[in-house]
């Protein structure tokens, strides 16, 4: 299965296609194919006019779409319809005179709201004849004027909903399959490897902590401990990846853009604490937040063409305030600052470093300066924010 080895090419090669289908047009029915003659006048649009408003009773529930021109020649009618996330682009293949849509509900007649303007014209097949552009707007029928902000954010909340519930479904059932695989090992092996790490520790941590102190001890065994989980889980992660894409449909994409929207609004409530609080933030601290928001916003479009490498924004940005926790205890702000981001870069090259190593994992320069640039927008963050300022005696 070449696609669970190298999910990332897999990834963007699945972006790829997504964005041809979304651009792709369909192919006219040839001319030849349709009967009927060509018409090579002028056309000239009859309904609706450009600038016309249509109503729902006016217009008999219907869009209709009447030219003057040969009859019974064949016509296309193209289209462009709203603006934004509700923008499209057409071309409606007709015969004759009229083109006629619906009649609709009610209900349907205001969602046609979301796409105003509507523009189009009437091109004649086989020919280079076209009507002048058309533009009309759809007046909302009813007291409720036009889909409302409740409506739009129901439709929003429920397609969300449905995402989330294949990513966490399809990670749930990930959780399951690992257990599956972990209670398939011998229970002999892992007590035996247990007791090894208990021992281990045992021996160390008690002559550790006389000569450094219980609070470095504990905050630089959390650093290697971390990094020593993203060194070790290098050469399965791309399996992982593949088997998670697998399980999720693709969801597991949206993990990142997810955690950074939860982070988001842990900064918003940490901030607004301080705004009822004795502390306020100064208006320095607000523009910086903003910044860096939308510097990792930024980050996370420009990766989205391989969104495994989005992981590394949270990933070094959770090591640099790790260092920086451990070297606040023995350094002044710009001190912890500079000393754990020039760890937290140097373990994240160790990282590319190791992957130049494994057979199934490329070493790419981007990928370091990625790491880097994690790092440092993880350090400023953590600066801004005012984390692990807590000190403890050595």
């Amino acid at each position: 299965d070449v696609s669970a080895d190298y999910p990332e090419v897999t990834d963007r090669m699945r972006q790829r296609l997504h964005a041809w289908l979304l651009t792709a047009k369909r192919d006219s029915v040839p001319v030849s194919a349709r009967m009927g003659p060509v018409h090579t006048g002028d056309i000239r649009v009859n309904y609706p006019k450009d600038g016309d408003t249509l109503r729902y009773v006016d217009a008999e529930k219907t869009v209709d779409i009447r030219w003057q021109a040969t009859p019974d020649a064949p016509y296309v009618i193209e289209y462009r319809v709203g603006v934004g996330n509700y923008h499209l682009e057409g071309r409606i293949p007709s015969e004759g005179l009229v083109s006629r849509h619906g009649p609709f509900t009610e209900e349907m007649w205001n969602m046609l709201t979301l796409y105003n303007p509507f523009t189009f014209r009437v091109t004649a097949e086989g020919s280079d004849s076209a009507s002048d552009w058309m533009t009309f707007v759809i007046e909302p029928r009813g007291d409720a004027s036009a889909p409302s902000t409740m409506s739009k954010a129901i439709a929003v909340s429920v397609w969300a909903l449905s995402e989330a519930d294949l990513l966490i479904g399809g990670l749930w059932a990930g959780s399951l399959l690992i257990l599956q695989a972990a209670g398939s090992l011998v229970l002999s092996d892992l007590i035996g490897w247990a007791l090894v790490l208990i021992l281990v520790i045992a021996g160390i941590w008690p002559p550790l902590t006389r000569r450094i102190g219980r609070n470095r001890a504990r905050r630089w065994s959390l650093v290697l401990a971390y990094t020593a989980t993203i060194y070790a889980t290098l050469s399965v992660v791309p399996s992982l990846w593949g088997e998670a894409f697998r399980l999720t449909q693709g969801r597991v994409d949206l993990a990142v853009p997810a955690i950074a929207f939860g982070f988001a609004i842990w900064v918003v409530v940490r901030i607004a604490r301080r705004c009822v609080g004795k502390l306020r933030p100064r208006w320095q601290t607000v523009g910086a937040v903003l910044l860096l928001a939308g510097l990792y916003s930024w980050l996370l479009l420009w990766l989205s063409q391989s969104p495994a490498e989005r992981f590394h924004l949270a990933e070094y940005g959770v090591l640099s305030l790790l260092t920086y926790r451990a070297c606040r205890l023995d350094a002044g702000q710009a001190g912890a600052v500079l000393v754990g981001l020039l760890v937290a870069s140097i373990l994240g090259a160790g990282d590319e470093m190791i992957q130049w190593t494994l057979p199934n994992r490329v070493f790419e320069w981007k990928d370091v300066w990625l790491n880097v640039l994690s790092a440092c927008l993880g350090m400023a963050l953590v600066v801004t924010l005012g984390l692990g300022e807590e000190r403890a005696d050595a």
